[in-house]
């Protein structure tokens, strides 16, 4: 669901999804962009359990908006550029070309 900035998100999301809220806000802002929504508009628009991943370096959260994750049992984490290489799709790329030899074992 595409919100845009002229339209009051919380409103539009909870109306979308009969005030339960989403599960997953992924929120991406590169270099000096000025966040699109406020803190408070992605905390309300999370539903319980609800996850918000963001790039914003330096992120804090006021005290009310950390409570309100809390009692929602949502969480936030941050992606980072490099999160990417480390996915799982990518860890072939860093194996070796030819497999290790097995050793015999010399326990009896």
């Amino acid at each position: 669901m595409l919100v845009r900035k002229k339209e009051a998100l919380a409103e539009v999301v909870l109306k979308e999804t009969g005030g339960l809220g989403v599960d997953c806000v992924l929120e991406t802002c590169s270099g000096d962009e000025s966040p699109e929504f406020t803190k408070h508009d992605i905390v309300t628009v999370l539903a319980a359990g609800g996850r918000w991943v963001t790039t914003q370096q330096n992120l804090q959260l006021d005290p009310p908006h950390s409570h309100l994750l809390f009692l929602k049992g949502a969480t936030m984490s941050f992606l980072f550029p490099s999160v990417w290489l480390l996915s799982s799709s990518q860890i072939g790329r860093y194996r070796r070309e030819r497999p290790l030899p097995f050793c015999k074992s010399t326990a009896g």
